[in-house]
Order: structure tokens, then C-alpha cells, then sequence
């Protein structure tokens, strides 16, 4: 008998602890030959490609370059999360303007949101979930993740059982520099991001530790 085929990868969005299966997107523009490349799932090639709303720019080292209102940069997954969904970014260069690094809501708190600010004005990075959101302090560069309830700034948990998740509501897909307000691209951010995952499961603990080092690794 042939040997069975392991669920894992080595890549860095798998990291030998979460089954390839449920990375439903992965983007690494850090390293990436052009933007082009840098829009490409990798988990899942011409599957939930990253597309541009307006694009952002992009260099091999800092990855998207998203400069805030005055350009309106952002990008489109196509990905509508559920209450399991795991968001986890990589980042740099957030600057303390009260915009978001990535998310979608249907407006207010409409029960239905999964938002990542990095910091806010106050200073606190804020993590959003179903109909409310916790804030902790923040960072401007770092690797921050929201799996379900849970939030997580450079691998330890920070915030824990955000909110509850209204199944009723309507979710929307997940933008990327900045937060997609029922189908409308709003507060787009300033920051660097050099690589993004999506999960369809709640990530553990362990696998969100295991995640961020693989990604610091990059």
C-alpha cells in the first residue's frame, strides 16, 4: 500500500498544524516577483485570488503598500466568513489613524463583523467580532489574528470572547486595507502588509502560535 498523504504542509500558512483543506486563501506579496504574483492564493491558485479594488503598491520587502484615504487602496478576496473563520495578518508601518487593517460588517454593529485594527488613535488595537468588538494595547507592526471570538497579537491571546455571532445578519467579503461597510470600501488604512490567511475553522492556541512564527519567518 502507498503511504497516506499527510493533511499538512510545510508552507507557512499550513505549518505542519493546520490541515491545507481549511486554508481557504493565503497571499505572501512580501517576496513576491510583482503585484501580479503577490495576488495569488496560495493555497489554492486562481481560487480567491486577491483582487484590487484600487491596487495597492508593492515592493519585495514591506509587500502591499496601502497609503490611506487620499489613494483609497484596497483589496477584494471574494471571502465571506462565518462565526468559525480565522483572519491572520502580518504587518508593518501602521500608522495611528483609526483605520482598519483588513475586515467587513454590515454596518454598525450589525452582529455579523469581523474587523483587525492595528491602533487607534487611544492607542489600542481593536479586535471586532459578531455585534462588538475589545480593545488591547497596540502595535504598529507585528502579526495580529482573530480566530472566531479570540483575539491575538504576535502569537498569545489578548482578547477573548468578543462578542456573539447573529447567523440572521448579513456578512459581506473581507477586504484588505481597510474594512468593506456592506459592499462600500471605507477607512483605508496606511500600513504594510506582507502576508494574510483565512481559515474556515477556529484556530487553536497552538496552531496560532505555530502560524505566527512561521510567518515572522518570512
Amino acid at each position: 500500500m502507498g503511504k497516506k498523504q499527510s493533511p499538512y504542509s510545510a508552507a507557512w500558512y499550513s505549518a505542519g498544524v493546520v490541515p491545507v483543506v481549511n486554508c481557504v486563501a493565503a497571499y505572501q506579496p512580501k517576496g513576491a516577483a510583482d503585484i501580479a504574483a503577490s495576488y495569488v492564493n496560495l493555497a489554492n491558485p486562481g481560487t480567491n485570488n486577491a483582487a484590487p479594488g484600487t491596487a495597492p503598491a508593492h515592493d519585495v520587502t514591506n509587500g502591499w503598500v496601502f497609503n490611506g484615504g487620499t489613494n483609497s487602496r484596497y483589496l477584494k478576496t471574494g471571502i465571506i466568513p462565518d462565526s468559525m473563520y480565522t483572519i491572520i495578518v502580518r504587518f508593518s508601518n501602521q500608522a495611528p489613524s483609526g483605520t482598519y487593517v483588513c475586515g467587513q460588517y454590515a454596518g454598525g454593529n450589525a452582529g455579523k463583523q469581523t474587523i483587525i485594527m492595528a491602533k487607534y488613535t487611544d492607542n489600542n488595537a481593536t479586535f471586532y467580532y459578531g455585534s462588538g468588538y475589545k480593545s488591547t494595547p497596540g502595535i504598529v507592526a507585528g502579526i495580529m489574528c482573530l480566530a472566531g471570538a479570540t483575539g491575538y497579537i504576535n502569537g498569545l491571546p489578548v482578547v477573548t470572547e468578543i462578542s456573539t455571532w447573529n447567523a440572521a445578519k448579513t456578512a459581506y467579503q473581507i477586504y484588505i486595507g481597510c474594512v468593506n461597510n456592506a459592499g462600500s470600501a471605507q477607512s483605508f488604512a496606511v500600513v504594510n502588509v506582507q502576508a494574510f490567511a483565512i481559515y474556515n475553522i477556529t484556530l487553536t492556541d497552538p496552531q496560532v502560535a505555530t502560524l505566527t512564527a512561521a510567518m515572522a519567518a518570512l
